[in-house]
């Protein structure tokens, strides 16, 4: 075989040997996720039920997620100031946290602890039950090879593995990520009245199987799928941040719900400022949160919008 035949060989492998490498590289064949779910659970038998606290540490900013409740609070550590977290998220980042596999066996030496950031003084995340028992703890290393994979090991074993996703990311952020944005805490079921004092002041009220719309003494009858879109941006009203820059300003409105039971919820909005943000203070959150401008309009409507057209149902 010639020099220019052992080239076009070389070359040719080189080729095959990269096709495979790659087809691998995507698991056509669901060769890692079968694996990896017939993996014994890096827990073992610990399930989220068990867990009513989440401490993190050796972060930039150490934390604690306590069960409340039915929910979740958090606070930095040292801190006694405590907020409502996101449920939402935390029951998500727990149940990913259990489900945890000893997927790939890299090392059981103490010597390499350092190297993949597996020391006891490093990133770790300990579990406990609602008497403050600690249940585990996961030291969470280094990201892993491939697969967003990251070097786990518990607290209580040698035994370093690779497990999927990237841990670190998922809960190294600071405390406003893991906060509960909502501004209300409510169903709009229990909507009574809605009071909405902006440029345009209205009220919208219940009178038997209608809603009405209420303007400086007049009234008519509104259309009863808006009004209920109204009120699902009520409920679901959200900020897209904690206020940090936006200080002062004047105010932009107020909305007053009144719930079965008389029960009163109330927001309060300033601005506009930079970018045509507001702020948004409810009775159901302590911090003012920071509301885009669609958001805004959506809720402080001219009541014409609300209104029945003739000849709806």
């Amino acid at each position: 075989m010639n020099w220019k035949e052992n080239k076009n060989l070389i070359l040719l492998t080189f080729v095959a040997v990269t096709s495979l490498l790659a087809l691998l590289a995507n698991d056509p064949f669901l060769w890692f996720e079968n694996n990896y779910a017939s993996s014994e659970p890096l827990l073992g038998k610990i399930q989220t039920d068990d867990i009513a606290q989440i401490s993190v540490k050796g972060s930039a900013a150490d934390k604690k997620f306590v069960r409340a409740g039915g929910g979740w609070i958090i606070s930095l550590t040292g801190n006694s100031q405590t907020y409502k977290a996101d449920d939402k998220k935390i029951n998500e980042l727990l149940v990913n946290l259990v489900a945890i596999k000893k997927y790939q066996l890299v090392a059981s030496d103490e010597a390499v602890y350092s190297e993949y950031g597996l020391t006891d003084a490093d990133f770790a995340i300990e579990l406990a039950d609602s008497a403050g028992t600690v249940l585990n703890t996961i030291q969470v290393g280094k990201p892993g090879a491939g697969y967003s994979s990251t070097l786990v090991r518990l607290k209580s074993e040698k035994d370093i593995y690779a497990t999927k996703g990237n841990l670190r990311n998922d809960w190294s952020h600071n405390l406003d990520h893991y906060r509960d944005r909502k501004l209300l805490q409510l169903s709009s079921t229990n909507i009574e009245s809605v009071q909405i004092n902006g440029q345009n002041p209205f009220r919208i009220l219940k009178d038997k199987d209608k809603w009405v719309i209420s303007v400086t003494g007049n009234s008519f009858e509104a259309d009863s799928a808006r009004v209920q879109a109204l009120f699902s941006d009520l409920v679901a009203l959200e900020g897209t941040r904690f206020e940090s820059e936006n200080t002062g300003g004047k105010s932009a409105g107020t909305i007053e719900i009144m719930l079965k039971g008389n029960i009163v919820k109330k927001v309060e909005f300033t601005g506009p400022f930079k970018d045509d943000e507001y702020t948004a203070l409810s009775s159901d959150n302590t911090a003012s949160l920071v509301i885009p401008k669609y958001k805004y309009e959506g809720l402080f409507k001219n009541p014409d919008e609300l209104k029945k057209q003739p000849g709806a149902n």
